[in-house]
This record gives C-alpha cells, sequence and structure tokens, in this order.
C-alpha cells in the first residue's frame, strides 16, 4: 500500500503549482511501494484518511492500479502541523518573527 510520504507530498505540490493538477508522475517517486497512478482528494471537514489499492482482471492478468484518497482537510492540518513543528525545531535558523494563530479565534 502507498504512504503519504515527502516525496508524494512534493510531487503533488510540483504537479498541482507548476501544472494545475492533481496527476502525480509516479515516474518521479523513488520507493515503488508508493507509486500510485491517482491521487484523489475529499472535501469536507472529516479527519479520516483512505487508501485503497485495486486489482483488476484485464482478460490476460492481473492489473494493480494503486489510488491515494485522502481528506483535503486532513491533509491541510497534516502540513501545517508539519511546518509548525519543523519551526519550532528549527527556531534558531530562522530570522523572522511571526506567530501562528488558531483559526477558531476568528469564528
Amino acid at each position: 500500500m502507498p504512504y503519504l510520504s515527502g516525496e508524494i507530498i512534493y510531487n503533488l505540490r510540483n504537479t498541482y503549482y507548476h501544472q494545475g493538477n492533481l496527476n502525480i508522475n509516479k515516474a518521479k517517486i523513488k520507493k515503488v511501494e508508493n507509486q500510485i497512478d491517482k491521487f484523489i482528494l475529499l472535501l469536507g471537514d472529516d479527519k479520516k484518511i483512505y487508501e485503497m489499492s485495486m486489482d483488476f482482471d484485464i482478460g490476460n492478468g492481473m492489473m494493480t492500479v494503486k489510488n491515494y484518497i485522502i481528506n483535503v482537510t486532513y491533509l491541510c492540518n497534516l502540513l501545517c502541523y508539519a511546518a509548525e513543528n519543523f519551526y519550532s525545531v528549527n527556531k534558531e535558523h530562522f530570522k523572522m518573527d511571526w506567530k501562528v494563530i488558531e483559526g477558531d479565534i476568528f469564528k
């Protein structure tokens, strides 16, 4: 099963930012187990992450299609947490003065 590795996140960022789509280039993913065929984002506030791998019989043998399905809210929260954690561990390398404010105060 694929997992949400840094390679996948970086590839997703590049394809979305530079090409405007979510088609991950699996040839650029080094770990074979993380080479996915389709990346699917779910909308909503559910915090579950879904992984799915499917096998199809196409007449002349089995074909495996790896899809990665993730909730976009969960993905954004995961990326924000990783960025906050990286900053808190590496504060001495940053020359900026900024503060993270929880979004709940704006509700």
